[in-house]
């Protein structure tokens, strides 16, 4: 049921709601109201300046609650997730070995 024509509010995979105006592409392109609750998201987009702008060069129309659907989170509402391994170089892992061993004198 997502159309261009509908204002979205949906939850993001850390449990946030967002809200977001008709023909959403992405968080960098386009306004984005975010909250606790479904709510708290809706206010918070409609305070947004640039959905202000929007608003007023009829881009879209100020909405009312029943104008927003609630969709799963859209594909540009996802963040980028950044995965890392610690990889230490080989010298520094020699190095910890090193501390590691225990000089043993027959003196």
């Amino acid at each position: 049921m997502m159309g261009s024509d509908h204002f979205l509010v949906f939850r993001d995979e850390a449990g946030a709601w967002g809200a977001a105006p008709p023909g959403f592409r992405d968080l960098a392109l386009d306004p984005t109201g975010w909250g606790d609750t479904a709510w708290a998201a809706i206010d918070d987009l409609l305070r947004h300046p640039e959905f202000q702008d929007g608003v007023k060069a009829c881009k879209w129309p100020m909405p009312s609650a029943s104008d927003f659907v609630e969709v799963q989170e859209p594909e540009g509402a996802r963040t980028a997730k950044i995965e890392y391994e610690t990889v230490l170089s080989a010298n520094i892992e020699a190095a910890i070995r090193r501390q590691s061993f225990r000089v043993i004198s027959n003196d």
